[in-house]
């Protein structure tokens, strides 16, 4: 034990320590092994624990690669055709916004209204590809949800809400208005 707690101690890095730590970690609890050990919470100890589950007793692990997935001009040109379709996007008739460029270069892009919310922008792009370019590779969802949200547009909301609220005001104004000008309910006027 005591070959455990000075490799723990001289070692630097974290996942270091949860290897050396994984070896003792499934035959002893948190509380008798704390004193000994200096800055050793129970979230390390837990995570001690689920390495020797997943990967063995004192394992080492080598960190996957990470690689940045590139992507064409084409696959953004693409998706920006999309986003710009009428289906997707209407153009306001007034209102332009001032893009500048990091050449210097301004460029004026008129308003323009979403129809839907991003989410539901990209789902539509993977059924567009799947059903008219099955072999067309599309850029990853939070590649394309990064591209709505630099390419700012408003959202439209459905009217559909608002038209209810309004005839059930209307109904309630109504009411109000026959009880006021006829208290006695005998005969209702028609607004």
């Amino acid at each position: 034990m005591d070959a455990i707690i000075e490799a723990y101690k001289s070692s630097e890095e974290w996942t270091a320590r949860r290897e050396i730590l994984s070896i003792v970690a499934p035959k002893i609890s948190y509380k008798p092994i704390q004193p000994f050990l200096p800055g050793l919470t129970l979230y390390r100890f837990t995570a001690a624990r689920r390495h020797t589950f997943e990967y063995g007793t004192g394992r080492q692990v080598e960190p996957a690669p990470s690689t940045l997935g590139r992507f064409s001009d084409y696959q953004v040109e693409h998706f920006i055709d999309f986003i710009l379709s009428p289906h997707i996007c209407t153009d306001l008739p007034f209102g332009e916004q001032h893009l500048r460029l990091s050449t210097g270069v301004e460029l004026y892009v008129p308003n323009t209204i979403r129809n839907m919310i991003p989410s539901r922008i990209v789902d539509q792009y993977f059924e567009y590809i799947a059903e008219n370019n099955p072999g067309f590779p599309p850029l990853g969802r939070t590649s394309l949800l990064s591209l709505l949200n630099s390419c700012k547009a408003s959202t439209r909301h459905s009217l559909q809400e608002q038209f209810f609220k309004f005839s059930s005001m209307m109904q309630y104004f109504r009411f109000i208005f026959n009880r006021i000008s006829n208290p006695m309910g005998s005969k209702m006027i028609k607004v």
